[in-house]
C-alpha cells in the first residue's frame, strides 16, 4: 500500500493576509474588524485583543484560495507587552471542517516569532486558525501565515 508523504516546506514567505480577510472568536470592546482591537496584521497599530482572557480564543485568516501553508508568524501587541505565549494551529479548505496541525507554538514578549509546522510539512489550506493556549497580560497578538512560493 502506497502512502503519500506531504511535501516538505522549503522557502516560505508571509501571505500578507489583509484585515478584511480575518475573523476572531471575540474582540475586546466589540470593535469592528479593521478598528481598535480588531487590527491584527503584522506591525498594525494595535493588535487583536480577545474580549476575554481564556484558552480557546482564536484568530482566523482566509488566504482567499487554497495555498500550501508551512507555518505562522505572530507578534506581540506592542508596548503593552500583552502577548500570546503558546498556541496551536488548525487548517481548513472550506472554513467548516478543521484539522489540527501537529505541535504547539510559542510567542515572544518583544519580537516577531516565526513558527514552521513542527514536522516541516506543508498543508493545503485556505483558512488558518491560531488557537490560544496561554498568554501574558491579555490575549493579544498580530499574525500572518507562512506560505510556499
Amino acid at each position: 500500500m502506497f502512502s503519500a508523504k506531504p511535501p516538505v516546506a522549503g522557502k516560505l514567505t508571509r501571505a500578507g493576509v489583509p484585515e478584511n480577510k480575518r475573523t476572531y472568536s471575540s474582540v475586546y470592546n466589540n470593535d469592528k474588524i479593521g478598528t481598535g482591537h480588531a487590527r491584527s496584521t503584522i506591525n498594525s497599530a494595535q493588535g487583536w485583543s480577545a474580549k476575554t482572557n481564556k484558552a480557546g480564543e482564536w484568530i482566523q485568516l482566509d488566504l482567499g484560495e487554497p495555498r500550501l501553508v508551512g507555518g505562522t508568524v505572530i507578534q506581540p501587541r506592542g508596548k503593552n507587552y500583552q502577548y500570546v505565549t503558546a498556541y496551536t494551529v488548525s487548517t481548513s479548505l472550506d472554513g467548516k471542517t478543521w484539522k489540527a496541525v501537529p505541535g504547539e507554538y510559542e510567542g515572544h514578549a518583544t519580537e516577531l516569532k516565526e513558527a514552521r509546522f513542527s514536522d516541516g510539512s506543508l498543508v493545503n489550506a485556505q483558512y488558518v486558525r491560531l488557537i490560544v493556549k496561554s498568554w501574558k497580560g491579555h490575549v493579544s497578538l498580530r499574525a500572518d501565515v507562512l506560505v510556499a512560493l
